[in-house]
């Protein structure tokens, strides 16, 4: 559950930011 897209959480961020938050949200 981890996919490098922008529309992964829905909210159409950028993939800089997605890429920080991605591993944030992959430990929760």
């Amino acid at each position: 559950r981890k996919p490098p897209t922008t529309t992964a959480h829905g909210t159409g961020i950028p993939p800089a930011t997605s890429e920080s938050r991605k591993s944030t949200h992959d430990i929760v």
